[in-house]
């Protein structure tokens, strides 16, 4: 992260630069949440969480957004899936009355990824508005349904089969016309409700027997000296 960093402020690219500063806070929460749990996080379940926080950056930094297709589909659905562990922990946190039922951790873990997806979405959105980055990635799409195209009040109107697109007297030449973030969008949030939903179905079924948090192990007792 480091090094990445000194690489998109040495090149003049100060959103690269940003988005490695954000990367860095990230790879702390795995940190803050055990503090704030008061719970071990399995070796394996950490790493993953390291490796998902730098992977933001890899994509930005090093274009692997480009160059691997499936690198942002990964991404959100192992967020959501990373999310969804920790709201179930939270559900623990915030329960006054001992231990909450299996079936309210799991609806729990469940619907707070699927709004830290949201949340998430309101950043990219951010970030394109002002900083001028394209991470609601466009889309290619061969027709439209509106009702801006229709001819009488209430009726939806169609463009299908769309070719060719021309915007100020210039042809986009890309075969189509250009949603700007929609369907990106709604995609993301798509996978990711997934990775949550595929972790909720595995932790009604296993019934915490694996719990990926564990309590500390307490401190043992310092040997007494004659």
């Amino acid at each position: 992260m480091i090094v990445s960093l000194i690489v998109a402020a040495a090149g003049g690219a100060p959103s690269k630069a940003l988005i490695c500063v954000l990367s860095g806070a990230c790879l702390t929460l795995p940190f803050i949440a055990m503090k704030l749990l008061q719970k071990e996080i399995n070796l394996a379940f950490f790493l993953f969480c390291e490796i998902y926080a730098l992977g933001p950056m890899l994509g930005h930094a090093y274009k692997l957004y480009y160059l691997l297709p499936w690198w942002d589909v990964a991404l959100h659905t192992a967020g959501g899936l990373v999310f969804a562990v920790f709201g179930q922990y939270l559900a623990r946190l915030i329960y006054k009355n001992g231990e909450p039922p299996l079936l309210m951790k799991a609806l729990f873990a469940l619907f707070f990824s699927m709004a830290l997806a949201a949340v998430w979405e309101f950043i990219e959105y951010g970030s394109d508005l002002f900083l001028g980055t394209d991470m609601q990635q466009d889309t290619i799409v061969s027709f439209i349904h509106s009702y801006l195209l229709g001819g009488e009040a209430g009726e939806i109107g169609a463009l299908e089969n769309i070719a060719d697109v021309t915007v100020n007297g210039q042809p986009l030449g890309i075969g189509g016309y250009l949603d700007i973030g929609l369907h990106d969008t709604m995609q993301d949030m798509l996978v990711e409700t997934l990775g949550a939903a595929v972790y909720t179905a595995l932790l009604l079924i296993d019934r915490e027997k694996h719990p990926v948090l564990y309590e500390k192990a307490e401190t043992p007792p310092t040997a007494k000296t004659e």
